[in-house]
């Protein structure tokens, strides 16, 4: 499939999704939004998951999320995850 197609078909419909707030329901909001942050760490990690991946000079790195957010506006929660 076409990446555009998929990020059209997937992500767009997905992020204009609303839904009410539970007990306020006439405020409508969308139900949750995360974010990641990824960084190329020099040695594989032991404890967090990681991929392999070659950088610029072609010397390996190993990929690994760093932090990860997640805002949930339908049931207000603010979530945070660090390995």
């Amino acid at each position: 499939m076409d990446v555009i197609a998929a990020t059209n078909q997937l992500a767009i419909p997905a992020a204009m999704e609303l839904l009410p707030v539970k007990s306020q329901e006439h405020i409508i909001m969308p139900p949750r939004k995360c974010g990641s942050i990824r960084l190329p760490l020099d040695e594989e990690p032991r404890f967090i998951a990681a991929v392999p991946v070659n950088d610029v000079w072609h010397t390996t790195k190993w990929l690994a999320t760093a932090l990860r957010v997640q805002v949930d506006f339908a049931n207000p929660m603010l979530i945070m995850q660090t390995p």
